[in-house]
C-alpha cells in the first residue's frame, strides 16, 4: 500500500514537471562568471561573453556568434560553442585529445576578432547555417524593441517564459527562428544557450 502511494506521488510530480517544459536554466549557467573571464585576461564585454560561452562545458551549451569564411562566402553565424571548437580541431588537424581541445580553444580566442577560415568539408559540416539574413532581420526587428536589461528582467519575472515567446507568429519558412533569436540575443550581450532536456533556449546574465 505504501509503495502504491509513493508510486502515485512520483507520477504526480512527473505530470507537474511535464506541464512546465520550459523551466528556466540553473542560475550557474554559464558556469564561469564575467569576473572569471576578466581574470583570464578578457577585457571587452564581447570578449568576456565569448570566453564564458567557450568555457561552458555543461550539457546545456552556450551559443556564440562567429565570423566564418566558407567556400560559399563569409558571414556571421550563430552556433553552439562546442561545434565551433570541434570544427577548429578538424580544420587545424588537431588531435582528438584534451590537448587538442585546449589548442582549439586558444585558436578560437586568438582569432575571435579577425574570424575563422574553414575549407575542410568535415569541419564545415559542424557549422550548420539554419537561418538566412531575412529571417534574422525579422527577429532583430522584434528584439531591438527591448534593452538587454528589460529582456533579462522579463525572463527573471517569467513574463517572457519561455524566451521563445518573443518570436511567436514567426513566418513559416525553412529557417530555425530559435537560432536566429539566439543570434540576436547574443549580439545584445546576453548569454544564451540550449537546454539539455527539451532544447529550449535559456538566457542568463
Amino acid at each position: 500500500m505504501q509503495i502504491g502511494r509513493i508510486f502515485a506521488a512520483i507520477l504526480f510530480a512527473l505530470s507537474l514537471a511535464a506541464q512546465d517544459d520550459f523551466a528556466p536554466p540553473p542560475p550557474t549557467l554559464p558556469p564561469k562568471s564575467a569576473q572569471d573571464a576578466r581574470s583570464a585576461g578578457m577585457v571587452t564585454q564581447q570578449d568576456v561573453q565569448f570566453w564564458r560561452a567557450l568555457t561552458n562545458t555543461s550539457t546545456a551549451p552556450s551559443f556564440v556568434v562567429a565570423d566564418v569564411c566558407l567556400p560559399s562566402g563569409r558571414r556571421m553565424i550563430c552556433i553552439e560553442a562546442p561545434f565551433l571548437l570541434y570544427a577548429i580541431q578538424i580544420e587545424k588537424r588537431l588531435p582528438a585529445t584534451e590537448k587538442g581541445r585546449r589548442e582549439a580553444f586558444e585558436i578560437a580566442i586568438s582569432q575571435h576578432h579577425q574570424g575563422y577560415i574553414f575549407k575542410n568539408p568535415k569541419a564545415i559540416k559542424n557549422l550548420p547555417i539554419r537561418y538566412n539574413e531575412a529571417e534574422l532581420k525579422w527577429v532583430e526587428d522584434i528584439v531591438c524593441k527591448y534593452s538587454a536589461k528589460q529582456i533579462l528582467e522579463n525572463v527573471r519575472d517569467r513574463r517572457l517564459h519561455p524566451i521563445e515567446s518573443l518570436i511567436q507568429g514567426a513566418p513559416k519558412t525553412k529557417g530555425d527562428y530559435r537560432i536566429a533569436l539566439a543570434h540576436s540575443l547574443y549580439t545584445k550581450g546576453i548569454c544564451v544557450g540550449r537546454g539539455c532536456v527539451n532544447s529550449s533556449l535559456w538566457v542568463a546574465e
